[in-house]
């Protein structure tokens, strides 16, 4: 089933219109033939026409990645586009939608007046996080009208090299330390049989790439990898996530029923993430599952046995977890049959300046911007930080640093405050251009790091940005800015800190 189906394009089209009325943002959807699906305002009156193949939505699509334009005048895409001198588009953030790692649309936020493009300027990457999950609700809404797709046949598909299926190979994992290439080869070792693996591991240490990989190296590689986060479905819907339900299962159940992840995950794998946040009563369910291989859907007596290999992670102690109680023993030595650790960023410090730098390659590529080099004073400060968040948090340091550098030469005052607060601001930071945002971050920094804990730096570092912006919104919308954190966290952070 294609995304433009009558009975999603009406899903679709309402989400469009309530997102527009909510950011005033005019929203559009378009498929994977780039046909105009759903649209709101001057869009409204364009679905199922196409979209010119040069555009900035194709090229999203094309590459799998999001597209941010504050300025189309400037933008290579926007300038190739054959719409071209016609379009009245100030600005857009256009997102990707893929279903089984392949691309299956594109979703788009579009502004057409300047103070839209102001606002997408200042907010690009919060428009994108919207965007993002608006994404995953689309995503999620094909595929439960879509729970088997099979490949076009004679689709011709990229070449890849064999157990790489869709890019997840055990070599995109990057990495060169010891701690990092014991955890690919161990885990490529096992990819190829059928038992269960536990992966653990601090959160931002690519656990999902893992299990990718594990799939795209196993015997299920040609079916589905269906993931999904216990963490993150309450526990009275997880049931019928996990399981799935017959008509009639409960009031607003769907005609004909729904299948749950275990049925779409049939010949394939099912990633079950962050498995240690499932309750005792969900635990005893997943025991069966796993146990037997036997489910059955919600308000049914009828037995399902999907063939389906689990491999399961949490960023938890689950075998402290299992000792005290909290998780069940008897499910923990069922999903641990083989346990994989992935190390923390700070044990492979060797990889940290590496996959910094990468990750500056792939988003100024993204961006069309120039790479810029890395000083060796940014480079010791990168890896001098103890990186709670691991390689997500070193990514976002990346793309902080991309849109704060403009010097030609990354230098710890182009890092976040919480990144650079062991590092002196070196002369070559002294750009004009930046001293708005970037200078002042880099002074402060300097003037509070020293023996200081994390949580001790940080709440200096909040405390010292209070007294000189001030504690008005303002002040704090260009705070989080300066420290490179959400405006939502540093409300929360002056919460937590006592300094409201």
């Amino acid at each position: 089933m294609e995304l433009g189906e009558a009975q999603l394009q009406s899903f679709v089209q309402q989400m469009a219109q309530a997102v527009a009325a909510i950011i005033e943002f005019d929203v559009t959807v378009v498929g994977r033939q780039l046909t105009r699906l759903a649209g709101t305002g001057s869009y409204g009156s364009l679905v199922g026409q196409q979209v010119p193949a040069s555009s900035a939505f194709a090229e999203a699509m094309r590459v799998g990645r999001p597209h941010l334009v504050v300025d189309p005048r400037r933008d290579p895409a926007c300038q190739a586009c054959e719409a071209g001198g016609s379009c009245s588009e100030t600005c857009h953030a256009a997102y990707p939608l893929m279903l089984d790692s392949q691309p299956i649309g594109v979703l788009g936020l579009i502004g057409f007046t300047e103070e839209q493009r102001r606002r997408m300027a200042d907010h690009g990457q919060d428009y994108l996080a919207l965007v993002e999950s608006i994404a995953r609700m689309v995503e999620s809404a094909a595929r439960y009208a879509s729970p088997v797709r099979e490949p076009d046949a004679g689709s011709d598909r990229p070449m890849t090299l064999p157990g790489s299926q869709c890019g997840h190979s055990f070599s995109s994992i990057l990495g060169e330390s010891p701690a990092i290439v014991d955890a690919k080869k161990f885990a490529l070792k096992v990819a190829t049989s059928s038992s269960t693996v536990l992966l653990t591991g601090e959160s931002g240490t690519g656990k999902e790439l893992f299990a990718r990989a594990i799939h795209a190296n196993s015997g299920q590689k040609k079916g589905p990898f269906v993931a999904v986060n216990c963490a993150a479905i309450p526990d009275e819907l997880l049931d019928s996530e996990l399981f799935g339900y017959d008509e009639g299962a409960f009031t607003g159940a769907r005609r004909g029923g729904k299948p749950g992840r275990f049925e779409l995950a049939d010949g394939g794998t099912l990633f079950l993430d962050e498995i240690a946040d499932c309750s005792l009563r969900m635990q005893a369910k997943l025991l069966r599952a796993v146990d037997y291989g036997e489910i059955q859907r919600v308000g049914s007596v009828r037995t399902i046995r999907p063939d389906v290999r689990i491999i399961a992670a949490t960023n938890k102690d689950i075998e402290a977890l299992a000792r005290r109680g909290e998780f069940r023993e008897d499910l923990y030595f069922r999903i641990s049959v083989i346990p994989i650790h992935i190390p923390a960023l700070r044990q492979r410090q060797a990889d940290i300046v590496p996959l910094f730098q990468h990750f500056l390659d792939d988003m100024s590529a993204l961006s069309r911007q120039s790479r810029p080099t890395m000083s060796l004073a940014a480079a010791a400060a990168l890896e001098s930080y103890d990186w709670p968040g691991n390689v997500r948090e070193l990514r976002h340091a990346a793309e902080f640093a991309l849109h704060t550098c403009t010097t030609g030469a990354v230098e710890p005052c182009h890092l976040p405050r919480r990144v650079a607060s062991g590092a002196a601001r070196p002369s070559g930071c002294a750009d004009p251009r930046t001293a708005g945002v970037v200078a002042t971050a880099c002074s402060d920094a300097a003037g509070i790091a020293g023996t200081m804990s994390s949580r001790e730096w940080e709440r200096a570092a909040i405390e010292q940005g209070l007294r000189r912006l001030g504690s008005t919104p303002r002040a704090k919308e260009i705070l989080a800015r300066q420290l490179g954190v959400g405006r939502s966290t540093i409300y929360r952070k002056i919460r937590k800190y006592g300094l409201e």
